[in-house]
């Protein structure tokens, strides 16, 4: 009976610290990465940015169904690539990444926008009609790092007749939550 209980309390002690592990990753990546944006000195966030982008997809690997490390993941990839990074095929490597981020995370967020990407335009319209304010950190990152993937891939014509989808993720932000980043 006691090793019962001692087995009991074990397994929902393992499981509570996993929870508080998960938590404080989620909040430490969100801290990071606002620190990171925030930042009055560009060079040391061009510095910095390429270690920070490593730890980010090694806690993303650890715990790869976690929209906060995720939406960081795609903030900073997308914003590093879109201010740092002159080279053409370096930018759509990392907007690549930063994109794919952002639709897991919008993936966790809402299992129905899994595939909001590859939507008829009509039916992406009417996705975005049924979302709501706490929707809108997902939904911006997407669209943000979308826009971010479009300008590095602008010589792909395919993505670029995506910017109608992009604009209109946009626009439910703003409708939602103007003043949201």
């Amino acid at each position: 009976m006691n090793r019962t209980l001692l087995a009991l309390f074990l397994i929902l002690f393992l499981a509570g610290c996993a929870s508080m592990v998960s938590s404080a990753t989620g909040r430490l990546a969100s801290d990071l990465s606002a620190a990171i944006l925030e930042q009055n000195d560009p060079e040391t966030v061009e510095a910095g940015a390429p270690a920070y982008l490593l730890l980010i997809d090694g806690l993303i690997r650890d715990n790869p169904k976690s929209e906060d490390l995720l939406l960081s993941g795609a903030k900073l990839y997308s914003a590093y690539a879109g201010v740092f990074v002159k080279d053409a095929e370096r930018a759509q490597r990392l907007t690549v990444k930063a994109r794919e981020y952002a639709i897991r995370a919008l993936c966790q967020h809402r299992p129905k926008m899994c595939d909001l990407a590859a939507r008829p335009f009509d039916e992406y319209r009417a996705v975005l009609a049924t979302l709501g304010r706490a929707d809108v950190p997902s939904l911006y990152t997407f669209a943000a790092t979308w826009a971010g993937w479009t300008q590095a891939h602008s010589n792909d014509w395919n993505a670029v007749a995506d910017l109608a989808k992009v604009r209109a993720g946009m626009e439910r932000v703003i409708e939602l939550d103007e003043a949201h980043e």
